[in-house]
Order: structure tokens, then C-alpha cells, then sequence
């Protein structure tokens, strides 16, 4: 995390500085399982960056970033149109 901290507090005109921000949402959340340091991530790139493909996904996984595996599966099955089994 202090790499991309460094980049993003040293090169903040980097024309890549959005990836960075949701790569570091993304460990958080993913790898490290610290679900509050990663809201806070997501949402700094869903309100910098809204009109982005980042900024846009920042926003899907702030809506599902505290739901189960089970709870997920029900939205997918839900939004699809898929009947539970």
C-alpha cells in the first residue's frame, strides 16, 4: 500500500492516478478483508472519478461491499432472473 500511496500523493496529476485509487479499494477489499479502509477508497474514486469506468464500479462495490457470498448470489439470481434452487 505505501507504493501506491507514494504515487498518488507525489504524481497527482498521473494520468493513470484512477487505477491506482481503485487498485488500492480493490486490495483492501479483496486481499486485505479490511472492509472499512476500502469503503473509504471506493468511495474517494466513485466521487472524484463518477463519469469513469472506475468510478462506476467503485459505486457497484460499494453497494455490495458488505454482503455475503450467499447474499450476492441472490442479487445475481434476482437481477437475471434466475429462480434459486
Amino acid at each position: 500500500m505505501l507504493y501506491y500511496d507514494k504515487i498518488i500523493e507525489e504524481y497527482p496529476e498521473y494520468r493513470n492516478r484512477v487505477d491506482i485509487l481503485f487498485t488500492k479499494a480493490f486490495v483492501y477489499d479483496n486481499e486485505l478483508k479490511d472492509k472499512e479502509a476500502a469503503r473509504e477508497a471506493y468511495q474517494l474514486v466513485a466521487d472524484t472519478y463518477p463519469d469513469t469506468k472506475f468510478g462506476k464500479d467503485a459505486k457497484t462495490c460499494l453497494s455490495i461491499l458488505h454482503m455475503s457470498d450467499e447474499d450476492l448470489i441472490k442479487a445475481f439470481e434476482k437481477e437475471n432472473g434466475i429462480e434459486s434452487k
